[in-house]
């Protein structure tokens, strides 16, 4: 039965403030991309119609602009330095993954306050390199066969 409501839940949006050209194509793939996955996130273009904004905190009047506006606490700030009022920093090189866990995270805390996000999913840890004592204590030296004695018949020369 169709009760007119949509499973599946409307994009938020969020645009983009500063980057370079390459830098603002490789985020406009992400959040394509995203889209396509079944994340939640479209890029709008104007500030105004975003729900949060990814800003170049590197680029000069992306801070003062956000903080003018009262988006500060909307914003995922990507730059050598977190801003004073940033709700989520992460630094250079732009990792997707990472950016779309911010936002994901920010996110929850704006809609369900007092939850947490959920926690990424660990990467496995490379196990530890032994030492060459632990290699040597663990190898195992086989037994010698007959055969393998030394000789104790005399030398022929």
């Amino acid at each position: 039965m169709p009760s007119g409501k949509s499973l599946t839940p409307d994009p938020i949006p969020v645009a983009l403030l500063g980057f370079s050209a390459f830098e603002r194509r490789a985020l406009e793939s992400y959040l394509r991309v995203a889209g396509y996955l079944g994340a939640r996130y479209t890029q709008v273009l104007d500030i105004a119609e975003a729900r949060y904004v990814i800003a170049d905190a590197d680029q000069a009047g992306a801070i003062e602009l956000l903080h003018e506006l009262d988006r500060s606490a909307d914003a995922v700030y990507i730059g050598a330095h977190s801003p004073p009022a940033a709700a989520a920093w992460m630094m250079r090189p732009i990792d997707p993954a990472h950016v779309l866990r911010e936002l994901d995270a920010l996110h929850v805390r704006r809609d369900r306050p007092g939850s947490t996000a959920a926690p990424a999913r660990p990467a496995a840890a490379a196990p530890a390199r032994p030492t060459q004592t632990e290699i040597n204590a663990a190898a195992v030296v086989p037994d010698r066969r007959v055969d393998d004695a030394p000789s104790t018949a005399p030398a022929t020369g």
